[in-house]
């Protein structure tokens, strides 16, 4: 009876498949883009911890953000795609709108919030 005789670099195999993960990682991340708005209250104010993500669908795309103190937010790695932009206050969802990601940087028109 024959046996297949081992690889006699079984590391190098690995370290190939291992360095063809990573070259396919980085090219999904060459086209991500950063989304980026400002968010403020009806009176003006900036509205900051205000949590903001993307979902599409029931997928949740995206982390949550938190607006900083001037009411800005940023969510990176963001791949172009049609997206849910949806806002938390509060752990509530206070508002929802459709988002087209398709520059590297998507500038959102500033949100009002109630």
């Amino acid at each position: 009876m024959q046996t297949i005789p081992e690889s006699p670099h079984p590391r190098r195999h690995w370290a190939a498949a291992m360095t063809v993960i990573l070259l396919v990682s980085l090219l999904n991340l060459v086209g991500a883009a950063t989304v980026q708005g400002r968010l403020i209250f009806k009176n003006g104010a900036p509205a900051s911890e205000i949590g903001v993500r993307l979902t599409l669908g029931a997928k949740v795309i995206t982390p949550f953000s938190f607006s900083v103190r001037d009411g800005r937010y940023f969510l990176k790695d963001v791949a172009p795609g049609a997206y849910t932009l949806e806002i938390w206050r509060n752990r509530v969802l206070v508002s929802k709108q459709p988002l087209t990601v398709r520059e590297k940087i998507t500038e959102v028109p500033v949100i009002k919030l109630p």
